[in-house]
Protein backbone atom coordinates (compact mmCIF):
# COMPACT_ATOMS: atom_id res chain seq x y z
CA UNK A 1 0.00 0.00 0.00
CA UNK A 2 1.33 3.62 -0.67
CA UNK A 3 0.85 6.50 1.22
CA UNK A 4 1.24 9.84 0.93
CA UNK A 5 4.10 10.41 4.13
CA UNK A 6 6.18 7.91 1.51
CA UNK A 7 6.87 10.26 -0.71
CA UNK A 8 8.62 13.66 -1.05
CA UNK A 9 6.56 16.66 -2.25
CA UNK A 10 8.86 19.65 -1.47
CA UNK A 11 9.95 21.42 -4.89
CA UNK A 12 12.98 21.46 -6.61
CA UNK A 13 15.39 24.61 -5.48
CA UNK A 14 15.71 24.97 -9.48
CA UNK A 15 11.97 24.94 -10.07
CA UNK A 16 10.16 28.10 -11.26
CA UNK A 17 7.85 27.53 -7.95
CA UNK A 18 11.09 28.26 -6.09
CA UNK A 19 11.72 31.86 -4.67
CA UNK A 20 8.61 33.21 -6.76
CA UNK A 21 6.18 34.07 -3.97
CA UNK A 22 5.28 37.65 -2.78
CA UNK A 23 5.76 38.46 0.58
CA UNK A 24 2.88 38.77 3.02
CA UNK A 25 3.26 40.71 6.47
CA UNK A 26 3.28 38.54 9.51
CA UNK A 27 1.99 35.49 7.02
CA UNK A 28 5.71 34.24 5.24
CA UNK A 29 8.29 36.15 6.11
CA UNK A 30 10.38 33.91 7.33
CA UNK A 31 11.60 32.67 4.00
CA UNK A 32 14.85 30.95 2.87
CA UNK A 33 16.45 32.76 0.04
CA UNK A 34 15.11 35.45 -2.18
CA UNK A 35 11.34 35.27 -2.10
CA UNK A 36 9.20 32.77 -0.49
CA UNK A 37 8.20 30.00 -2.90
CA UNK A 38 4.70 28.99 -3.84
CA UNK A 39 4.53 25.59 -1.75
CA UNK A 40 3.38 25.11 1.32
CA UNK A 41 6.60 24.09 2.53
CA UNK A 42 9.95 26.83 1.81
CA UNK A 43 12.78 25.03 0.02
CA UNK A 44 15.80 24.71 2.16
CA UNK A 45 13.88 24.75 6.06
CA UNK A 46 13.40 21.87 7.73
CA UNK A 47 10.04 19.72 7.57
CA UNK A 48 7.57 20.27 10.50
CA UNK A 49 6.93 18.19 12.92
CA UNK A 50 3.32 17.81 13.29
CA UNK A 51 2.75 14.76 15.74
CA UNK A 52 2.32 14.98 19.94
CA UNK A 53 5.73 15.90 21.78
Amino acid sequence: MCHAMDHDFSLRSDGKAADAGQIIATANEDFHGMAPDLSALETGKPMPHYDPR
